[in-house]
């Protein structure tokens, strides 16, 4: 779902064409891990949302990605994406509370992300930036002149 751009601007990168690497980390990991990768800076957490909400509006019965066959019930699996992503919000915002005091990116990614296996921590950790960096956003959590981030 690269290059989507329903009202004329830039397009913009949603993050989940990954599939070779998805494909590679599911034969290392197992297929009841999920791979939707947000790197910042190159991604937002809030454009990808917003993005994978206006693909669900359009109510599309297939896909047609960049690499591999039609994907049908594209808006059941826009749909996924969307809460899986809003779930682990919870999870980053649940976990980033939990600290008495600021914790660091690895710290929150730990308790965040406590159901995947440790060795995916690294890339995990890219998307509990992406969380992190919207929270900031939205108001939620702040962070400080360390990189350590806190709730508000």
């Amino acid at each position: 779902l690269t290059g989507v751009s329903f009202d004329g601007g830039e397009p913009v990168s949603t993050g989940v064409g990954l599939t070779n690497t998805r494909d590679r980390l599911v034969q290392a990991y197992g297929d009841q891990h999920r791979f939707e990768i947000i790197d910042p800076p190159d991604g937002s957490m809030g454009d990808y949302l917003a993005s994978l909400a206006r693909i669900e509006a359009r109510n599309f019965d297939r896909g047609l990605p960049g690499h591999g066959p039609a994907a049908p019930g594209l808006s059941l699996r826009i749909r996924s994406y969307r809460q899986h992503r809003m779930a682990r919000d919870e999870k980053v915002l649940a976990a980033l509370a939990s600290f008495a005091a600021p914790a660091t990116l690895i710290e929150v990614t730990e308790r965040a992300y406590d159901d995947v296996a440790p060795a995916l921590h690294p890339v995990a950790s890219r998307s509990a930036l992406a969380h992190l960096l919207w929270a900031v956003e939205r108001g939620l959590a702040a962070r400080d002149e360390d990189g350590r981030y806190r709730a508000i």
